[in-house]
């Protein structure tokens, strides 16, 4: 999930507008995905916006399982006063987007629900500019996306690799960096200078998804995880990031947490 925390407001109007947020807001291009826009207040300000995948198999997009559609449900509940939501897909007749309306209009009130292809939309000058402003770009997929915090072998070990030696070190170093959004951007270079058979890779890859999280970048956090337990399974920290973003918890909250 993605919590803008950008406090710049940038004004967007109709599909188009809502197109060339959606990049902006995930930092990459969605494909085969339904997207949830929380819509708030009289201005439909953009809140909280939520990706997930579409299933795989033929069907309406409304045979997801019960688990997927509670998390949309108790989303557009908490944070909207309307939503949006847009499939992507180069399948649109697997999508019924009568019955998805109706299932999302039984919990809030539905501005709009469309179906686009795949292929990327264009990203307003605006928005691009505010998320350079963040240290952001828009990358062409989730898996590009991926591959940004996976190990670089032509990378040098990262300084701050020396403070992940300890579980304690690591809590140290995430409170220090956490109100730090720039701190994002050294994570992820300790992410890309370590091999996942060197032992602090698990620790700085849920550091990082803590500090991404945290400045409003869901899916570079959900990432990080995946990298995480891929190398520690039952790593705790990625464990409890997890249970954080199912749950929803505004990014701020994380700032009243003094251990995790």
């Amino acid at each position: 999930m993605m919590h803008p925390n950008n406090t710049s407001t940038i004004s967007l109007s109709g599909v188009d507008g809502l197109l060339s947020a959606v990049p902006a807001l995930l930092g990459f291009h969605p494909a085969e995905s339904l997207v949830l826009l929380c819509l708030a207040g009289p201005r439909r300000r953009v809140g909280p916006v939520l990706r997930i995948d579409l299933p795989s198999t033929a069907g309406p997009a409304v045979s997801m399982d019960a688990q997927t559609w509670a998390s949309l449900a108790s989303t557009a509940a908490r944070y909207a006063d309307e939503v949006a939501v847009i499939v992507y897909t180069d399948q649109p007749n697997t999508v019924d987007l009568d019955v998805l309306r109706a299932a999302m209009d039984r919990v809030c009130p539905v501005l709009d629900v469309i179906a686009v292809p795949n292929n990327p939309h264009q990203v307003s000058a605006e928005l691009v500019a505010a998320n350079a402003c963040q240290g952001r770009a828009v990358l062409t997929s989730r898996e590009q996306l991926a591959r940004s915090v996976e190990h670089q072998q032509e990378m040098a070990p990262a300084p701050v690799l020396a403070e992940l030696a300890s579980i304690t070190g690591r809590d140290a170093l995430i409170a220090r960096m956490l109100p730090d959004p720039d701190a994002v951007a050294t994570l992820v270079t300790a992410a890309q200078s370590t091999p996942n058979t060197d032992p602090p890779a698990a620790d700085v890859c849920a550091a990082l998804a803590v500090l991404a999280y945290r400045h409003g970048n869901g899916a570079l956090a959900q990432v990080a995880i995946d990298r995480t337990l891929r190398t520690a399974p039952d790593h705790r920290l990625a464990h409890l990031m997890l249970a954080v973003m199912a749950t929803g918890m505004p990014p701020a909250d994380l700032d009243t947490l003094t251990t995790l």
